[in-house]
C-alpha cells in the first residue's frame, strides 16, 4: 500500500487504518514477478473492501483472522506476541465461536492441517508447527514468556523463533485466500472439514472445494 519511492510525497493511498511500518522486509526478483501478478489478478476479485476501507460492518471471522494478520506482520515486539496473533487469527477461522471450549489445539491443528494439505503443504509439518506456535500462544496470553530452555529447544528445531514465526504467518496468509475461495459460511466449511478427517467423499468435496484457492495461490 505504500512505496519508498521520493515521489510519495506527492500522492497517496487509502487505508484502513495506521501506517505501519513492516517488522520484515521481502525481496521481489523477475521470477516471482509473475507470481505475484497472478496472485493478485486471481485475489483481487476476492478482495472484501473491508481489509482497506473502513465498512462500519460488524467484523466477521475473516476480518478478525486478517486483522491479526496484520497485527502479527507489522507490528513489531515480542515474538511471542506476534506468534499469538498468528494463532489467534486462525482460531478465528477454524474454531466456532460457541460450543467448543475443550481440545482447542488438537481441533486447530487438524483442521489447519487438512485445510494446508488440499494446498500441497505437508499435512504433518503443519500439525507440528502450528502445536508449537500454540504452545507459544498460549504462554503469552497467559501472561508469561517462553522459558530459556524452551526457546533453545524451538530454535534449534527452526533456528530461531521467526522461522516459526513467518511459517505460521503463511499457513494464515493461504487460509484466509482459502476462506475467501470457498462460497461457504465458517461454520459450514468447518464441519465439511470435520467430515472430511473420517469420510473419502468429504475429502474428496473438500479438496474440490480448494481448487479456487490453489489457482489462486498459483498451485495450479
Amino acid at each position: 500500500m505504500y512505496s519508498e519511492a521520493l515521489l510519495s510525497v506527492i500522492g497517496g493511498t487509502l487505508t484502513s487504518g495506521n501506517r505501519w511500518l513492516s517488522a520484515d522486509r521481502m525481496v521481489l526478483n523477475q521470477e516471482t514477478v509473475p507470481r505475484l501478478q497472478h496472485f493478485w489478478k486471481e485475489f483481487s476479485p476476492l478482495l472484501p473492501d473491508s481489509f482497506y476501507w473502513p465498512t462500519g460492518r460488524t467484523e466477521d471471522s475473516t476480518n478478525i483472522a486478517y486483522r491479526h494478520y496484520c497485527d502479527a506482520l507489522l507490528q513489531d515486539g515480542l515474538v511471542e506476541r506476534r506468534i499469538a496473533n498468528a494463532i489467534m487469527g486462525l482460531e478465528a477461522l477454524f474454531l466456532k465461536p460457541h460450543g467448543e471450549v475443550q481440545e482447542l489445539s488438537f481441533r486447530l491443528k487438524k483442521r489447519v492441517s487438512k485445510v494446508l494439505g488440499c494446498l500441497n503443504f505437508d499435512a504433518l509439518e503443519t500439525e507440528r508447527v502450528i502445536q508449537d506456535a500454540y504452545a507459544c500462544r498460549n504462554r503469552f496470553a497467559h501472561g508469561g514468556r517462553l522459558s530459556h530452555g524452551e526457546r533453545r529447544k524451538l530454535e534449534a528445531e527452526y533456528q530461531s523463533l521467526t522461522t516459526l514465526l513467518t511459517t505460521t504467518l503463511e499457513y494464515l496468509r493461504s487460509s484466509i485466500v482459502a476462506s475467501l475461495s470457498v462460497p461457504r459460511e465458517k461454520e459450514a466449511l468447518i464441519d465439511l472439514v470435520d467430515d472430511s478427517l473420517i469420510d473419502g467423499k468429504s475429502s474428496n468435496e473438500l479438496n474440490s472445494a480448494m481448487s479456487r484457492a490453489r489457482n489462486v495461490l498459483g498451485l495450479t
